[in-house]
């Protein structure tokens, strides 16, 4: 901590990780900690976060500082705030807004988080709030905002936004120096742009659990499906690497492809080009 300290905070491999991470968490219940210990444990918590997912500095630096301002209050409604935020951020993984937001209901609308009670309390709260239905008018909006990013997009094509997304769900992640296809590859560089999608040691992957619980591959089947009205046997094509020709469409499904990519003004991609002049020589 001396180390971390001296360097005004900026020293990060000064910072707590693993069994002594978990270990001060576990001590700090119950002792009477200063604000520079509690700084330094916060901070530990967050850079801690990176063995899961590369977190940006911005995210890590938004949330270390509500966290700090948010301290007093979260202290009177749990056991033990470090078990808890460490909760939280399995979660969240440092996403600001949910972070927050979380933190904010245990404080307006929650009874105190007794020790030992963390972890099933946070999944309950998460499972009871941070949903589609939520009634929560705030975590409403965002996911909201999320649904128009890959559905409502007027520079995005939403099939390709939910095929890229679907692709890091079905496969758990992807390299992205392995997408050889251009609209694929622009695909997945908005969705790390939005922070819906992150990079994970060289893999990308869905930015936290709650995005990923609610934005699931039952979600995206669902969706994917009003943006072609030959979207399901072109993505089963796509699915199958582009072998199985069964997924090919008739003639009549052919021309009605046809006239409703010349209807809608859509340029197709060189994906689809290639499943129509398929369909129409089979």
């Amino acid at each position: 901590m001396k180390a971390w300290s001296d360097s005004n905070a900026q020293k990060s491999e000064s910072l707590l990780r693993g069994y002594l991470l978990q270990g001060t968490i576990n001590w700090a219940d119950g002792n009477r900690l200063n604000e520079g210990d509690r700084d330094f444990i916060i901070d530990s918590l967050l850079g801690d976060m990176d063995k899961y997912k590369t977190t940006s500095k911005k995210e890590k630096e938004d949330v270390a500082q509500f966290l700090k301002g948010f301290w007093s209050k979260l202290k009177t409604k749990t056991d033990n705030p470090y078990k808890v935020v460490q909760e939280i951020l399995s979660w969240t993984e440092c996403q600001p807004f949910f972070t927050e937001k979380i933190c904010r209901i245990i404080y307006n609308n929650e009874s105190k988080i007794n020790k030992g009670e963390e972890t099933q309390r946070i999944a309950i709260i998460v499972e009871k709030y941070c949903n589609n239905d939520s009634e929560d008018e705030e975590i409403a909006s965002h996911l909201h905002g999320i649904y128009s990013l890959l559905i409502d997009n007027e520079n995005y094509d939403s099939f390709w936004l939910l095929f890229s997304y679907r692709k890091i769900l079905k496969e758990q992640g992807i390299e992205e120096e392995l997408i050889n296809d251009v609209v694929i590859k622009t695909s997945l560089d908005f969705l790390q742009e939005s922070r819906l999608v992150v990079n994970q040691h060289s893999k990308l992957q869905i930015h936290n659990c709650i995005y990923q619980s609610i934005f699931n591959e039952d979600w995206v089947e669902r969706h994917i499906l009003y943006s072609r009205p030959y979207a399901q046997k072109l993505l089963n094509w796509l699915d199958s690497n582009c072998q199985d020709n069964s997924q090919l469409l008739n003639q009549q499904e052919t021309q009605e492809t046809i006239k409703w990519a010349r209807e809608n003004g859509n340029k197709l991609t060189s994906q689809e080009h290639k499943f129509i002049s398929f369909s129409l020589a089979s």
